[in-house]
């Protein structure tokens, strides 16, 4: 069984099937960020600035005017060999352009379109680098978003000071300092839905507040200005309404800003103005939802607060500030003089220790070293495998067998060294020393895991270490093939080359180069970089402009003609080889067809029509059948098309002919016999495949795919087939992290010389939580449940349970959008809210108060 790893899909088409509903793909090949990186004509499907470059910004321009879904790819090296380092240096005109404008224009990179997904993926090991210069946040998602960011660090975002306050004569306003910018990295917007894998956090603050001034005489008001406060979460903020899932992310030596300083009185009796608060979450600010599955959040701070202003002639010396709270993560604050309850935290598989809370005036350190939750930690979830460093702030943080918990008086030492960047490591990582308890403490999140480098978990085969990276692991093996060729495009269908993904975890196709052997020699040709991320089960395909579905034009790395006659036709139509290696592009140019074998995976000979040549002594496709180990003129019952040598993962040399195309295609049916192709959701995000065969003959195994109304169908992981099965048998598959919405689900089957055959279709309803809202929480009086009936159905059943899972008050078989409970007449405390509509549940903590 192979569950969907990450929510982040490919697009899964052959590179001939007609085109269902459009996704833009968007390669970004410069890291350039100047006057002119803007796109130039945005919602024309085309990442292009004014130098016909595709910037970062140009991408997120084209993004922003997109509908439908859009994928932008970051690579960790860009065409040339150039370094992925992606910094942000467009800078504003003027002070009054040089505010957090929401237009994507200067500065941050504002995501606020009419997509309906953005995926922002960063590829290659290692993965891109994305910083800003001047001082600024980097990234912004906007108000209800829904956005998927991978495998990139994020280092030097530096949210915004708060402006001090200025004594303005006459009316006595804009004498208080500003509050700091919140999210040193990343903003995420109300109701917007933000998945985060494989990134890395480090080096990312907010700034001070600014300072309040003294106001000047002859004006109204004589007291002096409050002092802003610092902004929340070093490294990211979550507005409310927000839900962001976090996967193998790392946060790091992130802060929050100090106070600023309060002004003085002026006049008679005059007090001092307010100090302010630092920032609250050195890490991470949730003011609304987040989920932690093996993540590292360690070595965070959060900043200090103001002192109270003087006052004269007889007046008070203003109140003094509060330190931020929640060393590394924090779900609540300070606002107005008031404690705010505000996020959810979940946990799970993560580490949050060797953090610091800021200074107290009076008390030393502020309450919450590791976390912080103005409700006692009844809204941070332990669901169990995580290391908490120290439970001071949170004692109602529930309790674990699973888990490890230092505490205030005895703080527990993860025993982690400081961040590293290794080329065969997707994003920078911590390390767990030899004699850190997190090792071999842990759990696994799926089937086939593995940590935030690209390693296999666990390492040893038996527990899985806590925290974003696995000890003593080694990166997860590949198995990728050439699927598919076509190097006949005299009936218009243009050439590509499809390479599939057939093994266990996902694949940084930047690491491969496919290299080109023509007519003319054996000596390579054409050598291509690729830009994606491979999914199992997922293909990918590189085409000229004749295909649909390509996701990487045949031309956008390759000289021109390089291989073939025209633009059109990189590769002679007559003979030849295309081949898959290990490496860069720049080092695979001119080399002979038998020489690199080390690095080479998978390697297809052709010949296109000259069948009579073939065996015959001296002809290319003699030479190449020998000089890539295949004998002489391949094998005798080859049909003219060409062999393939495969490289598989676990190292072993496999001869045999290529999967169908255009060039070596067959029309046969797979001898399988379906007995029945099931999709049912019971688990909220979750999809549970059923299918069963009464006889199966030469099945290597199934294809999962789905699509949504209106949209592509998309892979969604590899089944092998079962060993012996000519009986028949019986499968399931799991699928976890689905949005939403309603899903049509098939199966592609496949023969092992290539050729397919389809099961019927299978549709399911998948509920997400987000369809229930509910409000206010905490509640003291009337309760409302507001129902999402195009996610959740007609009729649905509410109950208020308490802690113990009884219910206490009950709603049945209603089909309004809006029920309302009284609970003025509950105790106070911690309850739930159970929503069931068909087979699917929605469960809610709440709070009364």
């Amino acid at each position: 069984m192979k569950p969907l790893l990450l929510s982040v899909l490919c697009l899964v088409c052959m590179a001939t099937t007609p085109t269902l509903f459009a996704q833009t793909t968007l390669i970004v090949n410069s890291s350039l960020d100047d006057a002119n990186s803007r796109d130039a004509n945005p919602g024309d499907g085309v990442c292009s600035d004014m130098n016909n470059r595709c910037t970062l910004r140009a991408a997120i321009d084209e993004a922003n005017a997109s509908s439908g879904e859009v994928t932008i790819v970051l690579p960790g090296r860009l065409p040339g060999g150039v370094v992925g380092q992606y910094t942000l240096s467009r800078v504003a005109p003027n002070m009054m352009s040089n505010t957090y404008e929401d237009a994507n224009e200067f500065g941050d990179l504002d995501i606020n379109g009419s997509f309906s997904r953005l995926d922002i993926r960063g590829t290659g090991t290692p993965g891109p680098v994305l910083s800003v210069s001047p001082n600024d946040r980097i990234m912004h998602v906007g108000q209800g978003m829904t956005v998927n960011l991978s495998r990139i660090q994020f280092t030097g975002g530096t949210a915004r000071a708060g402006n001090n306050g200025v004594a303005n004569p006459g009316s006595g306003e804009m004498v208080d300092g500003e509050d700091g910018e919140d999210g040193g990295a990343l903003y995420v917007g109300e109701n917007a839905v933000v998945t985060l894998d494989q990134l890395t956090f480090n080096g990312n603050t907010t700034q001070s507040g600014g300072n309040g001034a003294t106001p000047a005489s002859g004006i109204s008001r004589t007291t002096g200005g409050d002092a802003g406060s610092g902004g929340n979460g070093g490294a990211l903020f979550i507005a409310r309404g927000a839900d962001v899932e976090a996967t193998r992310c790392t946060f790091y030596q992130n802060g929050t800003g100090d106070a600023g300083g309060a002004g003085s009185g002026q006049g008679m009796d005059a007090d001092g103005g307010a100090g302010g608060c630092a920032g609250n979450g050195g890490a991470i600010y949730a003011a609304g939802t987040i989920t932690l599955r093996s993540c590292t959040v360690n070595a965070n701070n959060c900043g200090d607060p103001g002192a109270g202003g003087p006052g004269v002639n007889g007046g008070s010396r203003g109140m003094a500030g509060d330190g931020g709270s929640g060393g590394g993560i924090a779900s609540g604050r300070v606002l107005a003089g008031t404690l705010v309850r505000e996020g959810t935290v979940r946990l799970e598989n993560t580490i949050v220790a060797g953090n610091t809370s800021g200074d107290d005036q009076n008390n030393g350190k502020q309450p919450g070293t590791d976390m912080f939750d103005a409700n006692q930690g009844r809204t941070i979830a332990n669901i169990g495998y995580n290391l908490v460093g120290s439970d001071d702030a949170i004692p109602d943080f529930a309790g674990s067998a699973t888990s490890l918990l230092g505490t205030a008086g005895s703080l527990l030492d993860p025993v982690i060294t400081g961040l590293n960047r290794n080329d065969d490591e997707a994003v920078p990582t911590l390390t767990l020393g030899a004699m850190s308890p997190a090792l071999n403490a842990g759990a696994t999140i799926g089937d086939n895991d593995y940590d935030a480098r690209g390693f296999v978990r666990p390492a040893d085969g038996t527990q899985a270490d806590i925290g974003a990276t696995e000890a003593n692991s080694s990166p997860t093996p590949v198995d990728i093939m050439i699927a598919e060729l076509d190097v006949n495009n005299s009936g218009g269908g243009g050439e590509f080359v499809e390479i599939e993904n057939r093994g266990e975890y996902t694949v940084q196709l930047d690491d491969y180069v496919l290299v080109g052997f023509g007519s003319a020699s054996n000596t390579s040709c054409l050598t291509a970089n690729l830009y994606a991320e491979l999914e199992p089960g997922e293909v990918f395909v590189i085409a000229d402009d004749g295909v649909d579905n390509r996701d990487q034009p045949l031309t956008f790395d390759v000289p021109a003609n390089s291989c073939g006659s025209s633009m059109g036709n990189q590769f002679d139509n007559t003979s030849g080889a295309v081949g898959l290696y290990f490496g860069d592009g720049t080092n695979f140019t001119g080399f002979t067809a038998g020489s690199r074998t080390m690095d080479r995976i998978d390697v297809l000979v052709y010949d296109n029509g000259n069948t009579a040549a073939r065996g015959t002594s001296g002809s290319l496709m003699n030479d190449l059948c020998g000089d890539f180990g295949l004998g002489s003129g391949c094998a005798a019952t080859d049909a003219g098309d060409g062999e393939s040598i495969q490289v598989t993962s676990d190292g072993q040399t496999v001869s045999s002919t290529p999967s169908p195309g255009e060039v070596n295609g067959s029309a046969n049916v797979l001898p399988v016999a379906w007995l029945g192709f099931t999709a049912t959701s019971t688990k909220v995000g979750t999809v549970d495949l059923w299918w069963a065969t009464a006889r199966e003959e030469n099945n290597e195994g199934y294809l999962i795919e789905y699509a949504q109304a209106g949209q592509d169908w998309r892979g969604a992981g590899w089944q092998d087939a079962l060993p012996n099965a000519l009986t028949g048998g019986e499968y399931t598959h799991e699928m976890i992290g689905l949005a939403a919405g309603t899903y049509t689900f098939r199966l592609r089957q496949r023969d092992f010389d290539g050729t397919e055959s389809f099961s019927d279709l299978a549709t399911v309803r998948v509920l997400d939580d987000r369809a229930v809202a509910v409000y206010p929480n905490p509640v003291s009086t009337a309760l409302t449940v507001n129902l999402n009936r195009v996610q959740i159905g007609e009729v649905a059943d509410l109950s208020v349970l308490d802690a113990l899972g009884r219910p206490v008050l009950t709603r049945r078989n209603e089909t309004s959008p809006t029920v309302t409970f009284d609970v003025s007449t509950l105790a106070k405390g911690n309850y739930y809210l159970r929503v069931r509509t068909g087979d699917q549940t929605v469960v809610r903590p709440i709070y009364v108060r």
